[in-house]
Parts: C-alpha cells; sequence; structure tokens
C-alpha cells in the first residue's frame, strides 16, 4: 500500500502584510524551465504551508530555485514579494517525504 508522498514547505513573511486577509495567495517556484505553482495553506497572519507533491520535487535539479509569493492585499492591491534564490536542498530534503 502507498502513502501520499510530499513535503511541506513553511514559508514566514515579514512587513506589514496580514495574510490571513490576503486572497488570491500563491506561491511560485521556478528553476530554468521548470515551473511550479501553488496554493498555499494560511496558518497564521505572517506564515504560509505549501505543499510540495513528490512528482514535482523529482522535476528539480541540484541547482538553486527562485521562489516568490503573490496575492492580493485586503484593500484588492496586487503584491509580489521578492523573488528568494533558495538552493534546492534547502528548498526540499529527503527527510521531508514519508513513503511505504
Amino acid at each position: 500500500m502507498r502513502e501520499k508522498i510530499e513535503n511541506r514547505l513553511t514559508i514566514t513573511i515579514d512587513g506589514d502584510l496580514d495574510l490571513t486577509k490576503a486572497t488570491k495567495l500563491k506561491v511560485y517556484i521556478r528553476q530554468g524551465y521548470t515551473y511550479l505553482e501553488y496554493a498555499p495553506s494560511v496558518v497564521d497572519a505572517t506564515t504560509l504551508s505549501v505543499t510540495v507533491p513528490y512528482v514535482d520535487a523529482m522535476r528539480l535539479t541540484d541547482t538553486a530555485a527562485q521562489v516568490q509569493l503573490v496575492c492580493r492585499s485586503e484593500a484588492g492591491e496586487a503584491i509580489a514579494s521578492d523573488v528568494l534564490t533558495v538552493p534546492v536542498d534547502q528548498l526540499l530534503s529527503e527527510e521531508g517525504y514519508s513513503g511505504t
């Protein structure tokens, strides 16, 4: 029997944006020609949780990936975070996956 295999990323933001009031939240991960898009879950005013399926994680190589958060504020203003370049081994880890 197989268990769903996935990795959960926790993203914490700083600044004045209250994620509990934001809408249309998306997290983008890009590495070369690989482009991944996720709708995160809001944990609290400054924290998001993103589930990256195993099949998507296996599309990433050992080089750094770019990560960006976009959303709309409570007032409807479009917001985009800075693009962060993150080594893929920090973004995803084998310990983040489980399966039987």
